[in-house]
């Protein structure tokens, strides 16, 4: 609760009651198929505001994407492990991505 008490703060209420309405009132499950970059989903364990179910499930829609649960990280894996969030990221980011053939 802290972090997210700091992170409505730092938002502002409007951004979080816009944030939420977005969030509430979206269905963006269409959509997710035709994502074509490879993407990295980093979800903590221990998320008490959304469930790593929800992770499995955007990995399950985005066609070259890849999920990893962070043991012991919350909402903010970032923030509660982030050596291995960022070791995550930078590995990520430097792997050889193969190109399509023309």
């Amino acid at each position: 609760w802290p972090i997210l008490v700091t992170d409505a703060l730092r938002a502002g209420p409007l951004t979080i009651l816009s944030a939420a309405h977005e969030l509430l009132t979206v269905n963006m499950t269409d959509r997710l198929r035709h994502i074509e970059a490879p993407t990295l989903i980093v979800w903590g364990e221990l998320d008490t505001l959304i469930p790593v179910d929800i992770g499995y499930r955007l990995q399950a829609s985005i066609p070259s994407s890849e999920l990893v649960v962070l043991k012991r990280a919350g909402h903010n894996p970032m923030w509660d492990r982030p050596h291995e969030f960022n070791t995550l990221v930078l590995k990520f980011l430097t792997a050889p991505v193969a190109l399509p053939l023309q």
